[in-house]
């Protein structure tokens, strides 16, 4: 996974093909929040990191990637 992650890191799902699946919020340890499921209409939700990605099978792994929101000056 790179460098640590912090709290409020946006993660991106990236398929192979180079489509995202929903981001997620990184709040500790592997908890993210996120949506629950695939349907527009699901609410978000605390869920472990290996959960989120089994809602969104992929044949290759994802590319978790990583942006971290400035604080504003």
């Amino acid at each position: 996974m790179g460098d640590a992650w912090f709290t409020t890191d946006v993660l991106l799902f990236v398929r192979p093909d180079g489509s995202i699946a929903p981001l997620g919020l990184f709040l500790a340890d592997d908890i993210v929040f996120t949506k629950n499921g695939t349907s527009p209409a699901s609410l978000g939700i605390l869920m472990n990191l290996a959960d989120v990605l089994a809602i969104y099978p992929s044949k290759e792994p994802f590319d978790i990637q990583r942006d971290r929101l400035e604080p504003l000056p």
